[in-house]
């Protein structure tokens, strides 16, 4: 493309859709240290394929650390389904009665 020519909207179009589809698919989620104690469930997704902005001493990346140590410990595994969607299944082998604990 010659240096005067202009880009016209069919020609941004789909950096345009790619670029509103990452910015739909993000959201920011705000934790304290008091609420990182009690393993929300939302953490097993954001160790998965969350990005860490603000992070100064490390904590979210500890307790990320220490989720996906207990995890390999249960055996746990994230279940993708053919629609896109996914599960974890936490403990394999668990039995009706059995807490589970993260």
């Amino acid at each position: 493309m010659g240096e005067n020519q202009r880009l016209g909207y069919e020609d941004v179009r789909p950096l345009l859709d790619r670029l509103l589809t990452l910015l739909q698919a993000r959201h920011p989620v705000f934790f304290n240290e008091a609420e990182l104690a009690d393993t929300p469930w939302l953490l097993l997704d954001i160790q998965d394929h969350g990005i860490i902005l603000y992070d100064p001493h490390a904590i979210l990346q500890r307790k990320f650390e220490s989720l996906r140590r207990r995890l390999r410990e249960l055996g746990s595994r994230k279940v993708v389904l053919e629609d896109g969607s996914w599960y974890w299944d936490l403990k394999p082998d668990w039995k009706p009665g059995e807490v589970i604990e993260l």
